[in-house]
């Protein structure tokens, strides 16, 4: 699966590393890091996760990124 980041969204990004790091020393990059391993994962296994949901019916109603995931399953016509 691909994913782009909009450079509006890299922006909100920075904002919450800036936000994080005024609280806490570390705790900015803790942040920023922690976003980018979990759209790593969504790379890895987003089309995965995707084809199973899909093709179950099973999407649960809080799953964060169901209309993520739908989108790009547009896009890219699984």
């Amino acid at each position: 699966m691909r994913i782009r980041i909009l450079s509006s969204a890299l922006r909100d990004l920075q904002s919450g590393r800036n936000f994080y790091e005024k609280q806490a020393e570390g705790l900015g990059d803790y942040f920023y890091n922690s976003l980018f391993s979990e759209i790593d994962s969504l790379q890895l296994y987003g089309e995965f996760i995707a084809r199973s949901m899909t093709a179950t019916g099973c999407w649960p109603a809080a799953f964060p990124m169901r209309s993520i995931i739908k989108s790009a399953m547009r896009t890219e016509k699984l």
